[in-house]
């Protein structure tokens, strides 16, 4: 219990690798050197700024592509940063090399044998809560079979006989083209939307003991980050967001909230408080109700051509109608869009 607690990104102390340091503070020094030579010249989307073109361009929309870029040398407060910390690690090393150095374990021995012990038992899974971020030890065994009764819902998803990642790529591929000859999207982003290293995303649960303690449902998380569907789905969520701020029903937070019913003037001291919930709400939108919606509200925007609403629905139904995952075999997710999309969250709202 004792070092559950500590949580998930705990991280032990371990031996100093000097290598890997060195790799880290290369990577720190050449992020910040970007971050000062490109200040100021980021343009995230706005519905504003999306109605002065029918172009879509990857600078609009806040997203970069990989780049081998370095920074020149020449802002002093950020050269004067990366000699100090270079100075202070070089110190710190030299004492850990030549003198008689102690580092403090951040785990009791008997704290470092749990470690071992959960490490090495195959017959327990460890996850986070669905809510709150406290742990779950599961039994690994009935963490699968969750998995595969919500996998049994035919309705929702159905297997693949084979890895899909290269028609999807093909398909893009297409799209990508057309949107370039059509003079709908830059290079720039022409080259963005295909990743031609993905990774394949993975399928895990996150428990659910806000509703039960015992064998809790699981809420279904895809782990798509890098994979071939992320960069249409990062940049839909660029696209979709703005309007879904534009929403008359739409809500920030908890504070948002407070202030809206606090400018209500019909309340009364009679009136009940109420609220629902979308059991599953993610995988229980139909693509075409979804596909609807989202196509009614840029035709609201009489500033987006058709030819690019035609191109950013496309992009939505390959995102939609093409979303799968591993978990042992290969699984499509026939309805709604799955918790770890970009795009999920604004396409939901």
């Amino acid at each position: 219990m004792s070092l559950l607690q500590k949580g998930l990104s705990f991280s032990p102390v371990g031996q100093y690798d000097s290598f890997n340091m060195d790799l880290d503070l290369q990577k720190l020094f050449r992020n910040v050197r970007l971050k000062a030579y490109f200040a100021n010249q980021d343009n995230l989307l706005t519905c504003e700024n999306l109605t002065t073109t029918s172009l879509l361009k990857l600078d609009d929309l806040g997203l970069k592509n990989k780049r081998s870029f370095n920074a020149p040398k020449r802002f002093h407060p950020v050269e004067t940063f990366v000699d100090v910390v270079k100075r202070d690690i070089a110190a710190l090393t030299q004492r850990l090399k030549f003198v008689d150095f102690t580092v403090s374990n951040n785990l009791t021995g008997d704290e470092y044998k749990a470690l071992r012990s959960l490490w090495s038992d195959n017959d327990i899974i460890l996850k986070p809560t669905d809510k709150g971020g406290s742990i779950v030890v599961m039994d690994r065994e009935a963490y699968t079979k969750e998995i595969y009764c919500q996998l049994s819902d035919q309705e929702t998803y159905e297997k693949l006989t084979s890895n899909p990642t290269s028609r999807i790529k093909n398909r893009l591929m297409t799209l990508v083209d057309i949107g370039v000859q059509k003079g709908l999207i830059d290079n720039k982003l022409a080259k963005f939307l295909i990743n031609h290293d993905p990774v394949v995303p993975v399928l895990y649960i996150l428990p659910k003991v806000h509703k039960t303690l015992v064998n809790p449902p699981g809420r279904p998380i895809v782990a798509s980050n890098n994979s071939i569907l992320t960069p249409p789905s990062k940049v839909l969520e660029k696209i979709l967001t703005p309007y879904v701020k534009q929403s008359t029903s739409f809500i920030l937070d908890t504070t948002s909230f407070l202030n809206t019913i606090k400018e209500l003037d019909n309340i009364t001291p009679s009136d009940i408080l109420v609220t629902i919930d979308v059991v599953s709400l993610y995988t229980s939108i139909k693509h075409t109700l979804g596909s609807e919606a989202v196509e009614r509200i840029l035709c609201n925007d009489s500033s987006i051509s058709a030819e690019l609403r035609q191109f950013v629905l496309e992009m939505l139904d390959i995102v939609l109608s093409e979303n799968y995952f591993l978990i042992q075999d290969y699984y499509l997710q026939k309805r709604g869009t799955a918790m770890g999309s970009n795009v999920a969250l604004p396409y939901a709202n």
